[in-house]
């Protein structure tokens, strides 16, 4: 074989171990990485929860409050409440 040749194998080989042993080390990063996408999913979780919310919670304070209203105005005797409250 050519002498130029050769070299350039051994050095491709020293790449390919030098490579392996590479990838086998752990990433320090990685940690941080997988950090961020759970922070990432809790605030998603967390804004959906209170787009949801929201429309439930202003429901049930109208609901309480139109309670509270009617119940200022007395009602007769034996005359039940409309308002489901």
């Amino acid at each position: 074989m050519n002498e130029t040749l050769m070299r350039y194998m051994v050095m491709a080989q020293y790449a390919a171990v030098d490579l392996a042993a590479r990838l086998k080390k752990p990433a320090r990063g990685q940690g941080m990485v997988e950090y961020a996408l759970i922070l990432g999913l809790i605030a998603i979780a967390a804004i959906v929860a209170v787009k949801v919310l929201s429309n439930n919670a202003q429901a049930a304070f109208n609901h309480i409050g139109n309670c509270v209203n009617n119940a200022q105005t007395p009602t007769p005797p034996g005359v039940t409440p409309t308002t489901g409250c």
